[in-house]
């Protein structure tokens, strides 16, 4: 059975992707670029919380939407997005 490591933490991975609507591998990938806080990490699983969820689905809208802005305007978008995201997190 999946054991969550905290309370609050009840969302694994695999879950966590499903619910944002992208893979895994673009999970990892986010989170190797610095798109979001190190989510925490028991036997080997990362695990999220409802509000983390939340955010990432934020992530992944607006990704959606700025996939298309020039090159300028998607790093800035992204920069507000990752200062959104931390200051929110409570990893």
């Amino acid at each position: 059975a999946k054991v969550p490591p905290v309370n609050g933490y009840t969302i694994d991975i695999e879950s966590a992707a499903e619910q944002i609507g992208v893979s895994v591998w673009v999970l990892r990938d986010w989170r190797k670029k610095g798109y979001f806080p190190d989510p925490v990490s028991r036997s080997g699983k990362l695990w999220f919380t409802e509000l983390q969820i939340t955010l990432l689905q934020k992530l992944q809208k607006s990704w959606n939407q700025i996939a298309f802005a020039s090159h300028y305007r998607k790093e800035d978008r992204l920069k507000e997005l990752r200062s959104f995201i931390d200051a929110n997190w409570q990893g």
